[in-house]
């Protein structure tokens, strides 16, 4: 799905995808492009991707530029297991708590 918003929006378009695999695996992507609340223009992304027991990872990336060549900056990851429970968690610029802090407990 694509969303074109009002040419005045902070948001100002995006486009959603969703598939799911016969087995219950999947992944999902949200794309958008904006400003900030400061006036910075803003491309990210959200890719969410689990197995078909439900154990997952989710990533939120941007560029903080209206030119997106180049690698993103990685603003926050979460993994959860069969159980949905958070096994890992990162957010830039905050503090993580020491039991979700290793990445090693992602499944992706």
């Amino acid at each position: 799905m694509t969303i074109v918003n009002l040419p005045t929006a902070a948001t100002q378009s995006g486009t959603y995808d969703y598939s799911e695999n016969q087995d219950g695996s999947g992944s999902m992507t949200f794309d958008w492009q904006g400003t900030t609340d400061t006036g910075v223009s803003i491309a990210a992304k959200m890719r969410a991707q689990w197995l078909g027991s439900g154990a997952g990872r989710a990533d939120v990336t941007a560029h903080l530029t209206a030119n997106t060549s180049g690698s993103a900056t990685l603003l926050g990851t979460d993994c959860w297991g069969v159980d949905t429970v958070a096994s890992y968690t990162f957010r830039a610029g905050q503090t993580t708590d020491p039991r979700l802090a290793d990445p090693a407990a992602c499944l992706f």
